[in-house]
């Protein structure tokens, strides 16, 4: 084994949590033995599912590497549990499952301390309760009796008044208290946790006063994207997935670990999901003041396993040499463009063009991979533009078709407000796609005509500078914050800058674009699919693009590699934070084994693809396409 690198809401409902049909798993999908159900046994590996009609990199603008080593194959998520990613906070703080204990009971040990009263009325306030009104306050706590009360006279200041009932709290802030008549006179009668104003109805507890408005927890997820998991874990707790927010989404076929907070549901309710959800695990609670935030976050941690990899010790250490000290194109990867026959950007420029029936005809066009009532429902548009009747085939209750169909029937003719009914996210995900197209496309012709050195007439903005706002696992639409404007590059400037600092903009009616060749290249470019800058300030506002810059070049931190030798191809080769908590061994390469993985580690800033840093490693095609002719069964 050779190994090379740096150092570098809504209370629960009365109604029982229905837990899931626990299944039988292969050690790939494994969770947690002792009291977490697996994930879906049956992992697929990468299929080639009528590839000469899927994309390939070179379709979407990816045609240049920069590293000068040979290059090797090697197979991207051959399973799931071959790429883990962290997220890095915005403290800079790697997020990791460390904690799985019942909350409950941590409480219970807490509360411990908390119910060591004070021995005398000095420690509580001097001379407003009672030595024997202590002890016996002391006495209902330490025996957990709800059922008992302690009667205090109640004095005629009403000042008086409430420093007893801030005293009573101060012995314990379990006591509760009120003023009540008893026998004709008025006493304040203190009880444990016996405060109806605290009590909830059928929804159970109201939120403690005391308690911060947010639970903080650690949401480890396999081969589910975010919002897959999210949307699931607020079924099972009936409350709306908007109760929930997270710093940014983490990719489907991979072990995670990222940030919830989750407003208003105490950490024992999700602590219990645990025994329910497959491939979710939530753990490491707290609660916080803040909700996490879209882009809250500075980058992603990756260990990633690329199998059956083909290259020599000399090609690893030359590629992974030049990831480290040069860095990687900066591409948007395949999964910004979709995974069928009819790439994302097509349906964006559509919208962009505002050819409404095209949009509609290019998301309902017939396409491989398509279950059979997808299949007939296509079909029925295709030769009859029959919206009801091809709605009517439709089994799936949410999917883009289904809800695009249905504006249709019930729009009529109204084909921008039919289109509406696409959730707005997906829509922007199409006409951001189209920008990504243009952005990959022009940076590899700068790339292949200038090489890396920065031009007089670039667009730059020093490292320093940036934080960027906003985060997928694989990039998403913020790129560098629109109050930051590049500089143009001078010829008095030039020495001073770096390939590194030189950004390329995403077309869009508010930024400016670079004053050499490279901005008549986006004219041109523009030009043949018939805009030009103001078409960027759309009729309909939802397709309004102000566009964003975006770094020419990303170098990765923390970068570490391994090799290994194995046999089995089902064999984890890399521990996620689950594995490390249930005491999986480090795995220890086979020597003479059949096959070769190389294991690499990386940290990555916001917005940036981790598949487009491997394919620099390999310089390979990353598409599925042709990662499918790579497999091994």
């Amino acid at each position: 084994m050779s190994t090379q690198g740096d150092e570098a809401a809504a209370g629960p409902p009365a109604k029982r949590i229905k837990c899931e049909d626990s299944i039988t798993s292969t050690p790939d999908e494994q969770l947690d033995v002792k009291n977490v159900p697996s994930t879906d046994p049956n992992e697929a590996k990468i299929k080639d599912s009528s590839s000469s009609q899927c994309l390939k990199e070179g379709d979407v603008g990816i045609t240049e590497y920069i590293s000068q080593h040979e290059g090797f194959n090697g197979v991207i998520k051959q399973r799931f549990s071959d790429f883990i990613v962290n997220e890095i906070d915005a403290d800079g703080d790697t997020v990791r499952l460390t904690d799985i204990t019942d909350p409950k009971l941590k409480e219970e040990e807490a509360n411990e301390d908390k119910d060591q009263v004070a021995d005398s009325a000095d420690e509580v306030k001097a001379g407003v309760l009672e030595q024997a009104d202590i002890e016996k306050l002391q006495q209902l706590v330490n025996d957990k009796d709800k059922t008992s009360v302690v009667n205090i006279k109640v004095p005629e200041d009403k000042q008086q008044r409430t420093l007893i009932h801030q005293s009573i709290r101060q012995v314990n802030s379990r006591l509760s208290s009120s003023t009540v008549e008893l026998n004709g006179e008025r006493v304040i009668q203190a009880k444990l946790g016996g405060d109806k104003r605290n009590e909830g109805g059928r929804f159970g507890p109201k939120w403690p006063k005391n308690r911060l408005p947010y639970c903080k927890c650690v949401m480890y997820k396999e081969n589910k994207d975010t919002i897959e998991a999210v949307n699931l874990i607020s079924k099972y707790l009936r409350v709306k997935p908007g109760t929930f927010a997270y710093a940014g989404t983490k990719d489907k076929r991979a072990k995670t670990s990222q940030h919830l907070t989750i407003y208003k549901v105490p950490a024992e309710r999700l602590y219990a999901l645990n025994k329910c959800l497959r491939g979710i695990v939530l753990g490491d609670f707290r609660y916080c003041k803040d909700q996490l935030k879209l882009g809250q976050l500075k980058g992603n941690h990756f260990v990633i396993v690329l199998r059956n990899m083909t290259g020599s010790d000399k090609q690893v250490n030359q590629g992974m040499s030049s990831l480290r000290d040069v860095g990687f194109i900066n591409y948007y990867g395949m999964q910004r463009f979709g995974t069928t026959s009819v790439p994302t950007y097509f349906i964006g420029r559509a919208l962009l063009q505002s050819k409404w029936d095209k949009a509609i005809d290019l998301i309902l066009q017939p396409r491989s991979g398509d279950t059979e009532d997808m299949k007939e429902c296509r079909d029925i548009w295709a030769t009859s533009k029959d919206a009801a009747a091809a709605l009517a085939k439709i089994s799936s209750k949410h999917c883009i078709e289904k809800h695009l169909l249905n504006g249709l029937k019930t729009k009529g003719s109204n084909k921008v407000m039919a289109l509406a009914c696409i959730a707005r996210n997906t829509r922007l995900m199409y006409i951001h796609s189209y920008q990504s197209y243009i952005w990959n496309t022009l940076v590899s012709r700068r790339i292949r005509e200038h090489g890396l050195l920065p031009l007089v007439g670039d667009l730059v903005l020093r490292q320093d500078t940036i934080a960027d706002q906003e985060n997928t696992e694989e990039g998403q639409e913020s790129e560098i914050p629109k109050r930051l404007t590049p500089e143009l590059v001078t010829g008095e400037t030039l020495s001073s800058y770096s390939i590194t600092d030189v950004v390329m903009p995403l077309p869009g009616f508010d930024i400016i674009y670079p004053s050499n060749e490279v901005g008549q290249w986006y004219k041109e470019l523009l030009a043949v699919d018939g805009f030009d800058i103001s078409s960027f300030k759309h009729k309909v506002r939802d397709y309004s693009l102000p566009g964003s810059y975006r770094r020419l070049l990303v170098k990765p931190t923390d970068v570490l590699w391994e090799t290994y030798e194995y046999d089995d191809v089902t064999i984890p080769l890399a521990n996620s934070d689950l594995d490390k908590l249930n005491g999986a061994a480090d795995h220890v390469s086979v020597q003479g084994g059949k096959y070769k993985a190389l294991k690499v580690e990386f940290t990555l800033p916001s917005s940036t693809y981790a598949t487009m840093a491997i394919r620099e490693i390999l310089k390979s095609d990353t598409s599925a396409a042709h990662q499918a002719t790579l497999n091994i069964s």
